[in-house]
């Protein structure tokens, strides 16, 4: 089995909640080694610079481990718990506790946990965490003597609050940055995919025209509008003539040559913001819907899209000559989708009887 090196499993990672685990761990390490380094300058005892080394230690084997061997979801919270119940707590308490600004330190971990765990988990944790922090703060003050802390003089005790938050702002409005950019890149990530599915659900994909779906919501609209709308649309149902001996002929990949190269045509001789409209119904077969003011305005579109295929020359035989048959129907002369669609289907019929070729509607 291949090994992958560290920077190969966090590049791969793709889940947004793991994306921002990676961020909490890596802010997690600097912030507790530049609180190891403070705390060394700050010359307090060798115990509290021990204790934040030692979490610095821990928060990076924890994340290593995690990420290395893709164990995310267990990392997570052992991560929250170890962070919030162990570490942060030996901080405060090394750290001269009430009297210094590791208070401040502990409440990244609430942060952390609402970042990393959800449900049940992120309740419990949170609840043991904070029992656990009440009882650091409380007990000295009813046993002074509990944890041996001794205060800090005033001026060391405004400068590690500055430090304190310093360090934890940093932290803080880091995670919150990373964060909400993390869920900005995901919202638009999933806003780009579901118009891409929105697409695919509306479109066929080989001429790229609407599909017989969209057709019929289109269709059903325009009827169940109860206005005037419907008496300026026009339903052109095409057909290619001889497309089976084409296909037989020059083979399949011609034939999808020949629908995607029609298609292009409905779709130049198309003004969607008119509310027109050009799909492919099923395999040769095509329904545009027209907007004209007169029958003899929605032929004359009919018409020039037959001319335009039949004037095209094809690189495979120069002597080959496609044609389209055509049935052309005004909404307005039926009360809904299923009449329209019958008519223009028994026009389309009897233009191919009638030779083909030809677009053929009734006055």
């Amino acid at each position: 089995m291949k090994k992958h090196s560290l920077r190969e499993q966090i590049k791969s990672v793709t889940n947004l909640n793991d994306r921002i685990y990676l961020f909490v761990v890596l802010i997690s390490i600097i912030l507790t080694l530049l609180t190891t380094i403070v705390t060394l300058a700050e010359n307090s005892s060798p115990h509290a610079g021990l204790s934040v080394f030692f979490a610095f230690f821990i928060v990076s084997i924890i994340g290593y481990i995690s990420i290395k061997y893709n164990k995310m979801k267990i990392g997570k919270l052992i991560f929250s718990y170890i962070f919030g119940c162990v570490l942060l707590p030996c901080v405060y308490l090394y750290c001269e506790g009430i009297n210094s600004g590791a208070p401040l330190y502990l409440l990244t971990s609430y942060f952390i946990i609402g970042l990393l765990l959800t449900g049940k988990s992120a309740i419990i944790c949170y609840v043991v965490t904070l029992t656990l922090h009440m009882i650091l703060i409380w007990i000295p003050y009813f046993h002074p003597n509990s944890f041996n802390i001794e205060p800090l003089s005033l001026e060391a005790r405004y400068f590690d609050n500055a430090i304190a938050i310093v360090l934890v702002g940093f932290a803080l409005f880091t995670l919150s940055i990373v964060s909400l950019d993390s869920y900005r890149k995901e919202h638009d990530s999933n806003k780009e995919l579901l118009t891409k599915l929105k697409n695919m659900s509306e479109h066929d994909e080989l001429s790229g025209l609407y599909n017989r779906r969209y057709l019929y919501r289109r269709l059903e609209e325009l009827y169940s509008n109860n206005n005037d709308e419907i008496n300026s649309y026009y339903i052109a149902m095409y057909d290619l003539d001889n497309f089976k001996t084409i296909n037989d002929t020059y083979g399949h990949l011609f034939g999808d040559k020949i629908i995607v190269y029609f298609s292009d045509i409905l779709k130049r001789n198309i003004n969607e913001e008119a509310g027109e409209l050009a799909s492919r119904f099923g395999g040769e077969e095509f329904i545009c819907i027209y907007k004209a003011s007169t029958l003899d305005k929605a032929y004359a579109k009919a018409e020039s899209i037959r001319l335009n295929l039949q004037l095209s020359e094809w690189s495979e035989d120069k002597n080959l000559t496609t044609t389209v048959s055509t049935g052309l129907v005004p909404c307005k002369k039926f009360s809904n989708t299923k009449q329209c669609l019958k008519e223009v289907d028994d026009l389309l019929y009897k233009a191919k009887e009638s030779g083909k070729n030809q677009v053929y509607y009734n006055k």
